[in-house]
């Protein structure tokens, strides 16, 4: 390698040290199809924080790697959280929203459903990153992702997880349908999170339910604000921001969960029950 290029990778490898140890940071873990778009608009509502929704690159292949190998590296340098402060903070070419963070001396909050898988590895290597698990009804998810086509026709079903080969469900994926299957993602994605959130301290971990998101009054919404030490927006200004949801899915056809089968439903609690037990559901 040139002397010019291994002199700019050096500093910009000593700028990342440096950077990762006062980001103020926050990650949204969840599923998708939960209401993570509207979050963000709360958010981004507060004075003191930056929030955005599925920020491009949306690292595809890099979380679905992170998952795959389900460790946190020794090395910075080989972390996701290096390849994501180089492509969010450093690579101008790419959307950079936190890099107007940091200017701005603001929070700055992602609001990506994929980061769940790598969620351990910022966590690590950001130490003043907090994390929000945002978790909705799995039988609303389900059916959100089978109108979406999740494990049939998605676009990005090939960047999907799928069981590790230890897990049970690894035995059983091949015969499994595409309901089975999202039950299953379900489960594993709020697993996953629920594993780090139980991991952090209080200061660093919040549970928010959709159903809360969306009632402006919740104190589980005004204390997401609080437990962030930010200044919250007015009482007018969420009601106004949580008027209509955001980004819900109008296309496609699966029948509504009073419609499912005895099948369906002992598919749900088969595959996805603890976890459904760990957040509170039962049906």
């Amino acid at each position: 390698m040139p002397l010019k290029q291994t002199f700019e990778r050096e500093f910009r490898d000593l700028r990342l040290r440096m950077l990762r140890r006062r980001l103020r940071c926050v990650f949204v873990l969840s599923t998708g199809r939960c209401g993570t778009q509207t979050l963000a608009h709360v958010l981004d509502a507060s004075p003191d924080l930056l929030a955005c929704h599925e920020p491009k690159p949306h690292f595809l292949k890099a979380t679905r790697a992170a998952y795959d190998q389900a460790t946190v590296p020794d090395r910075f340098r080989d972390s996701f959280t290096y390849q994501y402060l180089r492509q969010r903070y450093v690579d101008h070419r790419a959307n950079a929203p936190l890099r107007a963070a940091v200017h701005q001396r603001l929070w700055f909050a992602e609001c990506a459903n994929r980061l769940t898988y790598a969620a351990a590895d910022l966590a690590r290597y950001l130490p003043q990153s907090r994390f929000i698990l945002l978790h909705r009804d799995p039988a609303a998810v389900i059916r959100s992702g089978m109108r979406r086509g999740y494990y049939q026709h998605h676009a990005w079903d090939r960047h999907r997880i799928v069981p590790h080969p230890d897990d049970p469900a690894a035995r059983e994926w091949p015969t499994w349908n595409a309901f089975q299957r999202t039950c299953w993602y379900w489960q594993a994605v709020n697993g996953i999170a629920l594993h780090l959130i139980n991991e952090l301290p209080p200061d660093r971990s919040y549970r928010l339910a959709s159903a809360d998101l969306f009632d402006a009054d919740s104190p589980a919404l005004s204390g997401l604000f609080e437990w962030l030490g930010i200044q919250s927006p007015s009482a007018q200004e969420l009601h106004q921001r949580l008027k209509s949801p955001l980004n819900a899915q109008q296309q496609g056809a699966f029948p509504p969960p009073a419609e499912w089968s005895d099948a369906q439903w002992s598919d749900l609690e088969r595959i996805a029950g603890p976890v459904m037990a760990a957040l509170g559901y039962s049906h």
